[in-house]
């Protein structure tokens, strides 16, 4: 259940249902991203005489982009962030 989970759970006390929603369609929009690569540099005007071929061509896409992974290193903390985000407006003017 998503509720047990802090972050989900946080989001639920405040009553934002549209933050957990974004955060899903975030989740979605990177696995979207990584299906456009794959098929760009992967299957992209490739002639595949099966679709255990096609498997294989994946496959290999895929332990090439594992090898090649690397974690995300944050180069600001988490404080400088939401202090960035949480700026008050020094400006009242209307556009």
């Amino acid at each position: 259940m998503a509720a047990n989970r802090p972050a989900a759970a946080l989001v639920l006390r405040e009553g934002d249902r549209g933050e957990l929603e974004r955060l899903t369609r975030s989740s979605m929009n990177l696995v979207v991203g990584w299906f456009s690569i794959a098929g760009r540099q992967a299957i992209h005007l490739g002639t595949y005489t099966s679709v255990k071929d096609l498997n294989a061509k994946l496959r290999t896409y895929i332990d090439g982009w594992n090898d090649r992974a690397h974690p995300f290193t944050w180069t600001k903390t988490a404080d400088d962030i939401l202090k960035k985000a949480n700026r008050k407006k020094i400006s009242s003017a209307e556009h």
